[in-house]
């Protein structure tokens, strides 16, 4: 008999996480009409057929506050900093957007160039994962269905830490039902335990 029961569902209700509000986000713009962070190319550019950059977002390039941004569509979609994704005559474009941090540039943790295209990288896994609709709400419930914990709004792979962390001491897989229909948690194991710290 399960003690507990984990429930895993889509959320369609999750905001784009690089224009949700929240501070120390790079702003994504994709250059393609159909895309809903649309921004025309002409903003940032002073002439598309040469490629010449306003003078404003060409020093954001060259100090690692704006990166152009590349994507792939096959099926499912990429973005990655311009040059660096899968490169295909058909389902890419190397040149489909830009990311730019919008805030003051001391608000940015990062302050070397190749620092500053890592965090960029990894705000671009997460919004894709958001493009893909990899976005997820949990529930946690006892047996009698008394509920533990619960949230929404979890892109991508951070749902099976947010679900270990609510998760009760005592759960095993033995005593746990998982209710995952989207299949978020085929390939992981909530009840892996983290090795304990060594002391100094």
């Amino acid at each position: 008999m399960s003690k507990y029961h984990v429930t895993v569902q889509h959320d369609p209700d999750t905001e784009d996480p690089s224009n949700n509000g929240d501070d120390g986000r790079w702003k994504i713009y994709s250059f393609c009409k159909r895309h809903v962070n649309f921004k025309d190319p002409e903003e940032f550019l002073i002439d598309q057929d040469t490629e010449t950059v306003k003078a404003e977002i060409q020093a954001k390039l060259e100090s690692g506050l704006a990166f152009f941004l590349s994507y792939y569509e096959h099926g499912l979609c990429m973005w990655s900093l311009a040059g660096t994704g899968p490169q295909c005559q058909w389902d890419s474009v190397s040149k489909a957007g830009i990311a730019i941090w919008e805030e003051p540039e001391e608000n940015n943790g990062a302050k070397t160039y190749d620092d500053r295209a890592k965090d960029c990288k990894v705000e671009l896994e997460e919004y894709t994962d958001w493009c893909n609709g990899n976005c997820y709400y949990y529930r946690i419930t006892t047996k009698k269905g008394k509920e533990i914990g619960s949230s929404g709004s979890i892109i991508g792979d951070y749902i099976a830490d947010a679900i270990r962390e609510e998760l009760p001491e005592d759960a095993t897989k033995e005593n746990t039902e998982i209710d995952d229909q989207i299949g978020c948690l085929a390939y992981v194991n909530l009840f892996e335990k983290k090795p304990a710290m060594t002391p100094a």
